[in-house]
């Protein structure tokens, strides 16, 4: 399970992956919310459902789904191009990772994945670090902005990160 238990955060993972490997078996579009009839009956007469479950848990996969396709596919043409710019280093950078996660939407697991199934590896204590670069000036100017009654002073920002 994901840390603190966040089972919401876990089950995305799982989508996420068994979406990514049904494209990869050739499904162009969402597929897994059709496999919700056939599960429902595997426990029919051990948890009955209400059927407005049913239909609204298909439609919010269904949905995750498509959004993920678009995701796959914008990340995969740009994660083949930055491994390919490698060469003979087969390491993705930190800041590769973090612009594939931050611009694409393409998870850094996801990345792992893609790159130990192509022989490279991925500084995550550099997606880390451009992860935090990116937060601590957002978290600074949040800070300072109830510090002074939601109005920053100008530059202070900076000054903080700075020094």
């Amino acid at each position: 399970m994901a840390k603190g238990g966040d089972i919401g955060a876990e089950f995305g993972r799982i989508l996420r992956r068994a979406v990514r490997h049904g494209r990869k078996l050739g499904f162009d579009g969402p597929f897994l919310h059709r496999l919700l009839p056939m599960v429902k009956s595997l426990f029919e007469g051990v948890y009955e459902l209400p059927p407005n479950i049913l239909s609204n848990t298909a439609e919010t996969i269904r949905a995750e789904e498509e959004a993920f396709f678009r995701t796959i596919d914008r990340g995969m043409a740009r994660i083949v191009a930055i491994m390919e710019a490698c060469g003979e280093d087969k390491v993705i950078s930190g800041k590769d990772a973090f612009q594939l996660y931050d611009t694409y939407g393409f998870p850094v697991d996801l990345t792992r994945i893609e790159a130990e199934e192509h022989g490279f590896t991925v500084d995550e204590l550099g997606f880390k670090a451009a992860m935090l670069a990116q937060r601590l000036p957002e978290a600074c100017e949040l800070e300072l902005a109830f510090a002074n009654e939601g109005k920053p002073s100008p530059g202070t920002t900076k000054t903080i990160v700075e020094g």
